[in-house]
């Protein structure tokens, strides 16, 4: 299992200002961006996993994907057709508003993030941080 780190007022500023369909897919997008060093800062899934993820259609993905862009909270670097596979490569996006570049926790690394707290909380009759 892994938990992504977001930036809570710039998802209530997208919802806000786009709509709760576009605050999705900027999370979902925050979910694929990438650890390796010098990429950390983009993504690139196709419109199938977006829209398998979202459970919305390609069109509608695409049409949040045109208003974020248009209101600056990501930057699309279109994808190339691919003359070997004969496909389309994905978009890359990236995410100019976004201060976090390394997003994406493994349960370990989220329970070390949070070890004190869970320690903590063992006080309870139910932890909320474990199974």
């Amino acid at each position: 299992m892994n938990f992504t780190k977001f930036e809570n007022e710039l998802i209530i500023e997208i919802n806000q200002k786009l709509g709760v369909g576009c605050g999705m897919l900027y999370m979902i997008l925050l979910m694929h961006k990438n650890k390796k060093e010098g990429m950390a800062d983009s993504c690139f899934p196709s419109y199938n996993i977006l829209s398998n993820e979202t459970r919305c259609a390609k069109n509608t993905i695409g049409k949040y994907i045109k208003q974020l862009e248009k209101e600056g909270y990501i930057i699309i670097k279109s994808g190339k057709f691919n003359t070997e596979s004969m496909q389309n490569e994905p978009n890359k996006y990236y995410f100019p508003k976004s201060d976090i570049s390394v997003t994406c926790y493994s349960e370990e690394e989220y329970g070390e993030l949070f070890k004190d707290l869970i320690e903590a909380s063992s006080d309870f009759d139910e932890c909320p941080f474990t199974n």
